[in-house]
């Protein structure tokens, strides 16, 4: 290699390598620029790598924090930090930072939530528009000359729930920006963890919004419904609603925005594993059931 940095600036993990791994393998390593050869361990240079390799990580470390400094201060002034324009908008010939709406693509996205406000699951909306020959977002971006950093699909129309899920979790579609919604606990950690929307950074009406605020809270709160489960004491059995065995538990699954009136019967009732041993049943009528 040019130096020990090409091998890594992990001054930890560098020095495992060269100190262990590649003697117990029989691997010689030579870094041409730092004089660096594990062919012979007792060279006066080699007493000098772990100094370079914390060094090496020192610059990494430093130029890291630097970039992070100049990110944080972009998105508390609002500025998006993300690179990829969301499904339905594209950005302004004339100012990049700026979105505009895309109505071909705004159409399918109004689309889906009004599917799921009807009380459309994520896999249901997917399996509509494959049906109905709609092209996904990266296929629609691939025909508009859009580079995107997913493959190009075989399918064109192949719809996953996954990406209903995140179209009607993306909160820009309401006309607001939101930076900070990942981060990563190091440098040598690249795993992209959500952020608690506290930690988030949102600036309201910052571009022309596609779904309104009420809408879109509506379908987030529809979503986080469509799992109840119900746990009720011995002795109720509404109408309509057959005995499960004892000790099970009962899950309903609202079908539309409206959520589940009370007195009605929901539409789906199955039940899964025992949970206790009272008798479950489900019923809309509180305070009767303990959500779980």
């Amino acid at each position: 290699a040019k130096d020990l940095s090409r091998l890594g600036r992990n001054s930890a993990l560098t020095g495992l390598y060269t100190n262990f791994t590649f003697p117990q393998n029989g691997v010689r390593f030579i870094a041409i620029n730092d004089n660096y050869d594990t062919i012979d361990p007792n060279r006066v240079d080699n007493d000098f790598a772990g100094i370079k390799n914390w060094f090496n990580e020192f610059y990494a470390r430093d130029t890291s924090r630097k970039i992070r400094a100049v990110q944080k201060a972009k998105g508390e002034r609002g500025v998006p930090l993300t690179t990829n324009v969301p499904y339905g908008y594209v950005k302004d010939l004339e100012n990049p930072r700026r979105w505009v709406v895309d109505p071909v693509a705004a159409d399918v996205v109004k689309r889906i939530f009004d599917l799921c406000m009807k009380g459309r699951g994520p896999m249901q909306i997917a399996n509509q528009l494959k049906a109905d020959k709609v092209l996904t977002p990266s296929a629609y971006r691939a025909l508009q000359g859009i580079k995107t950093p997913n493959k190009k699909p075989e399918d064109p129309c192949d719809w996953h729930s996954s990406t209903v899920v995140a179209i009607l979790e993306r909160r820009e579609y309401t006309g607001c920006t939101v930076n900070f919604k990942t981060y990563t606990n190091s440098i040598w950690d690249k795993k992209q963890r959500d952020n608690p929307l506290e930690k988030q950074a949102i600036f309201p009406n910052t571009h022309e919004a596609i779904i309104e605020e009420a809408v879109f809270e509506k379908v987030q709160q529809v979503r986080q419904q469509r799992g109840v489960t119900g746990v009720l004491a011995e002795g109720f059995r509404p109408s309509g609603v057959h005995q499960a065995p004892p000790g099970n538990v009962l899950h309903a699954r609202q079908q539309s925005a409206e959520g589940i009136q009370h007195g009605n019967t929901p539409p789906f009732l199955h039940h899964t594993r025992p949970a206790c041993a009272c008798q479950a049943l489900f019923s809309c009528a509180p305070p009767c059931y303990t959500t779980r």
